[in-house]
């Protein structure tokens, strides 16, 4: 055999080294460049967790209290009246829960009345405006017991819808 056909031989046989000439080691371990068309893959950023809901205010307003009934020194109307006991906004009074409040303060909210406890928006009255609320009474003693206090009130959450 010739020493040319030997020596490709060796080249292709899985003993021989493979010899790269050198332009070509050049090219294979010379810096890689990406195509500035494609852009490398990013984990996507967490989103921050939403902000938590602004609170009401700590602050308490000087109002004029009073307690009205569901009969006719209060209302106009007697227990035999088809809207008897019936609040401006639809509900049933209830004691312990049921306020005539100011046309400018929606129904459904709650407010913390000084020395009272917590009562709900449900009603209006001719004479509830500016700081004026009247908190509702089962009884005409009850009520004239109560009488009129100015107590500090704080709105708990208002409602939007009227």
């Amino acid at each position: 055999m010739s020493y040319l056909l030997i020596s490709a031989l060796l080249k292709c046989s899985d003993n021989a080294p493979l010899h790269t000439p050198p332009e070509v080691a050049a090219l294979e371990t010379g810096p890689t460049k990406r195509p500035s068309r494609l852009k490398p893959v990013l984990a996507p950023k967490p989103k921050p967790a939403p902000a938590p809901p602004p609170q009401p205010a700590e602050t308490y307003e000087t109002y004029e209290v009073t307690a009205y009934t569901a009969y006719e020194e209060s209302t106009g109307k007697t227990p035999d009246h088809p809207a008897f006991g019936i609040t401006a906004s639809g509900r049933r009074v209830q004691a312990g829960v049921t306020a005539a409040c100011p046309p400018d303060m929606p129904f459904g909210t709650w407010l913390d009345i000084e020395g009272v406890g917590k009562r709900r928006c449900d009603d209006r009255g001719g004479a509830i405006k500016g700081n004026r609320i009247d908190i509702y009474m089962p009884s005409v003693d009850a009520a004239i017991e109560f009488g009129r206090r100015r107590l500090k009130v704080r709105i708990l959450n208002e409602r939007t819808d009227r």
